[in-house]
């Protein structure tokens, strides 16, 4: 089954929407993700790589927001993400 790797997100606007926030005050909120997997999907195709990888990707978005009054805010969030692929240890390799 494919992966949407975006959503849900733990933070961000959900966190945001929790508490009021008065005029004039500040907020950052912090959201992580991570994902290990071991099939590559673009869409919602198989994509065949012909060798075995493992994928594993970190995302974090950080989201700014400031209450210009009582009932108005803005936000801004900024994403971070680092993937890796790598192959499997010890895969196709013999011993003795």
């Amino acid at each position: 089954m494919p992966v949407r790797f975006t959503t849900p997100s733990l933070g961000g606007q959900g966190e945001l929407q929790m508490t009021d926030l008065a005029a004039h005050g500040w907020r950052i909120a912090v959201g992580y993700r991570h994902l290990q997997a071991d099939q590559l999907f673009v869409g919602t195709q198989l994509v065949s790589t012909n060798q075995p990888l493992i994928i594993n990707l970190h995302s974090v978005d950080v989201t700014a927001s400031y209450a210009v009054t009582d009932r108005f805010s803005v936000s801004v969030t900024v994403p971070f993400v680092l993937c890796g692929l790598r192959a499997p240890r010890g895969h196709g390799v013999r011993a003795g």
